[in-house]
């Protein structure tokens, strides 16, 4: 079915592989194994949390650290099932233990094996339903996709937010109706967000914008266009340090005024955390985690001023950080908020909850939005999101 990925698989089949990662990415990259009939090629697994002889298993093969792995089957590919490949590498590379050792990454380059695998594996992290509610398994494998309910279909298309999102839909049935590998290489990745559209005719000039998880600067440069440059204020957070200093060149580059930007994280309280994955995927987790340390802040604590416009899109910390933030929002006369409602499966309800309860009405996005999964939790979801939670008062 995929011609492409023959050679590559002829590798798997005659080094051997160990899946490095333990969580959603791993087990959508066993399906892929299973798909091809190379179960039997996994040697087991291994993770930079594992210590020596733990005796762990994973998806029932042993679980070892690098170390162990290493030693036991040197000569294997390393398929890097982890958000985190980055570092991953630059790991492997500074450990003498690990040198040399045969890494499997994904690869942003569409005509690469790294590519196709990982692409071809990840599909399968989410089930379409019919329903945001209801679980709906009929896209599982390839055959149920050429009796599929054409009004079905229709219904779930209709239902998302963006065209973006609909094309993925649409170039994902496509895959698995003809195994066309063009159609596979054009499914693009959602980046779509909209936290200004509606409040667009209202933004004032004297509006002070408080950016949370700011990445490269898109949702400033988003604001600046929704607000002609009409502003009193801009702060950004932006936890990732690569995030940070192409936000903060691109603020001095543009030139733009009246910005601050902070490399903080913000939750519900202050303290240490860790800042872990890539680019606009990273989300913050406890302190002690494998990741780069990081202050964070909470908003009440932290900020002096009294912001009129709040956006959050922080990698499933959305309500962490409004509860952090309760005595700003719930003291402001004049505010609008664009929460991102799409990391967890039950954000929508518990982030327009705590809204409503510091004073604002609240509206969700129109339609919904396709994710290819759940960060929070970093378990697969087969539910449809509502993309942005606004609140306003």
């Amino acid at each position: 079915m995929l011609p492409l990925l023959a050679p590559q698989l002829e590798i798997f089949k005659s080094k051997g592989v160990v899946v490095w990662g333990t969580g959603s990415s791993a087990l959508a990259m066993m399906r892929f194994f299973s798909d091809f009939n190379l179960t039997e090629c996994v040697r087991g697994f291994c993770d930079s949390f594992t210590k020596d002889n733990s005796n762990r298993t994973f998806c029932n093969l042993p679980l070892y650290s690098a170390a162990e792995s290493a030693k036991l089957y040197p000569d294997a590919v390393y398929v890097v099932a982890s958000n985190y490949f980055a570092r991953i590498k630059k790991f492997v590379a500074e450990s003498v233990s690990l040198k040399g050792l045969n890494l499997f990454c994904m690869s942003s380059d569409k005509n690469s094996p790294n590519y196709l695998v990982f692409i071809y594996s990840h599909l399968f992290l989410r089930h379409f339903s019919a329903k945001p509610s209801i679980i709906c398994n009929y896209c599982e494998f390839f055959d149920h996709y050429t009796s599929v309910s054409e009004k079905m279909l229709e219904q779930s298309y209709d239902m998302l937010e963006d065209e973006e999102s609909r094309a993925v839909l649409k170039g994902r049935i496509r895959f698995f109706q003809t195994g066309s590998i063009e159609i596979l290489k054009s499914i693009p990745i959602y980046n779509g967000r909209e936290y200004f559209g509606v409040f667009q005719n209202c933004l004032r000039e004297d509006e002070i914008y408080l950016d949370c998880g700011t990445f490269n600067g898109d949702s400033v440069l988003s604001f600046l266009a929704a607000c002609g440059s009409k502003y009193k204020g801009i702060y950004a957070f932006e936890p990732n340090l690569k995030s940070f200093t192409a936000l903060s060149r691109m603020s001095e580059k543009r030139n733009i005024k009246n910005i601050q930007c902070f490399n903080y994280a913000v939750g519900e309280q202050e303290g240490l955390c860790c800042c872990v994955g890539e680019d606009a995927g990273c989300s913050v987790t406890q302190a002690g985690d494998d990741g780069d340390t990081v202050r964070q802040i909470c908003l009440d604590s932290y900020c002096k001023i009294h912001p009129t416009f709040i956006k959050m899109d922080i990698e499933g910390g959305e309500a962490d950080a409004l509860r952090g933030g309760k005595r700003i929002i719930g003291e402001a006369h004049h505010l609008k908020c664009a929460i991102c409602s799409y990391h967890s499966d039950d954000d929508e309800v518990v982030i327009s909850n705590l809204l409503e309860n510091y004073g604002m009405s609240c509206t969700t996005t129109e339609g919904y939005m396709w994710y290819p999964y759940c960060v929070k939790g970093r378990f697969p979801s087969d539910k449809l999101h509502r993309g942005i939670v606004r609140g306003e008062k």
